[in-house]
């Protein structure tokens, strides 16, 4: 198993040009580290276009989360307080 890191995404990083330079698949990790006094929430895509965890899938509260991709698919996540 090889490990690749890939530049992350922050607040000054466009979304759409970082992420339509990445290509993920199964078996690959995503880490998320936040802010101390947030969570990482995976929604659904009406909850992400919203920006509104309004029925949260998951949520995550350790500063530093990795998330195993066991299948493939979109999937979407928001950083809440």
């Amino acid at each position: 198993m090889s490990i690749i890191q890939y530049g992350g995404w922050d607040t000054s990083s466009y979304l759409q040009t970082w992420a339509s330079s990445l290509t993920f698949s199964v078996g690959d990790n995503l880490i998320f580290q936040y802010p101390p006094n947030h969570n990482g929430i995976e929604v659904s895509k009406a909850d992400y276009d919203s920006c509104q965890p309004s029925n949260p899938i998951q949520s995550y509260n350790d500063d530093a989360t990795t998330i195993p991709l066991t299948l493939a698919g979109k999937r979407y996540f928001i950083v809440g307080q």
